[in-house]
């Protein structure tokens, strides 16, 4: 897991993944907290920015979701629009 670049937190690169980790396995894990920093939301995916150390654009839960949905034998495509 890595942490994608934000604006808003004074960590504008973020963090980038462990040294040897394939793009293929990185992920994040986010929330998203309303006007009294509760968090109802989980972000699934994202476009990192261009500085971001954290390039992936998929959450962890969703990548986790997924792998066992195909491991059941049920094959799920994306359909990921803004």
């Amino acid at each position: 897991m890595c942490k994608v670049a934000t604006t808003d937190d004074g960590d504008s690169d973020g963090i980038p993944p462990p040294n040897g980790v394939s793009s293929k396995r990185l992920s994040f894990s986010d929330i998203l907290t309303d006007d009294q920093d509760i968090a109802r939301r989980q972000l699934l995916d994202l476009t990192p920015p261009l500085t971001s150390l954290c390039i992936t654009e998929y959450a962890f839960s969703l990548q986790l979701a997924l792998h066992y949905l195909y491991k059941e034998g049920k094959l799920v495509t994306l359909s990921l629009s803004n």
